[in-house]
This record gives C-alpha cells, structure tokens and sequence, in this order.
C-alpha cells in the first residue's frame, strides 16, 4: 500500500494466495479506502496456471 500510493502504482492481485476469498476481501476493502487502483483477474486461473498472464504483461510494458 506505501509503495502504490507513493508510486502512484495499481496493483495487480494475483496468484494462488488470492484464492483465500477472507484476504482478498479484505485487501479490495483497504485499496478502495485508501483510493489505490487494483486489478484482479477474472477470466485466467488465479492459481499457477494464470502465473505466465503477469509475465506477459511484464513484457508488454517493457516493449
């Protein structure tokens, strides 16, 4: 959250930490408060097999 805000930066939110519904529900209520922009996937697998979207788009931002 210090980064993001100080970075002006979203955050992506994904992995398969955010398959623990309490954590994710809890992260989303804190960025909406402090007003930090985030993305959560919601049509690729939030486990291992989404973990190659986040280096996609690593590439994508570099290119």
């Amino acid at each position: 959250i210090f980064l993001a805000k100080r970075e002006n930066l979203p955050v992506i939110l994904t992995g398969g930490v955010f398959q623990n519904k309490t954590l994710l529900t809890i992260l989303k209520e804190e960025f909406e408060r402090e007003k930090i922009e985030y993305f959560f996937q919601t049509s690729t697998p939030i486990n291992d097999g989404g973990i190659s979207l986040g280096q996609v788009w690593r590439v994508i931002k570099e290119a």
